[in-house]
């Protein structure tokens, strides 16, 4: 997740991300990912990020985003929250095959399905 969010919000990599300031520090801690800015981040900043955190949903690193819940600002700092990571039930399916699966909630906002 850190990999992936340092290149989607690095303004020097990904055009999309232009307009934002230069990335000092991206972290996960807990269930938030802590992006840190050399300069104080605005309004505007932080729904960039909400828009790329919306974009990636239907991406290769979909199930990542998906999980976003909201994106907050703080006085250095944007972060995307996502839910609390809970391990699946191991379920009996057969006699002596177990399986475990999650399931993942819809999104706050979903993106408009084609067709």
């Amino acid at each position: 997740m850190v990999g992936v969010a340092s290149y989607l919000l690095d303004s020097s990599r990904d055009p999309k991300a232009a307009g934002l300031p230069a990335l000092e520090d991206v972290a996960l801690r807990g269930q938030t990912l802590h992006l840190v800015f050399e300069t104080a981040p605005t309004e505007g900043h932080r729904a960039l990020v909400e828009s790329v955190v919306e974009e990636q949903r239907s991406g290769p690193n979909g199930v990542m985003f998906r999980a976003a819940q909201r994106v907050t600002r703080g006085e250095e700092n944007i972060d995307p929250e996502f839910i609390r990571a809970q391990e699946p039930a191991l379920l009996e399916v057969a006699p002596d095959h177990f399986v475990a699966r999650t399931l993942y909630p819809r999104p706050y906002r979903t993106a408009p399905t084609a067709g």
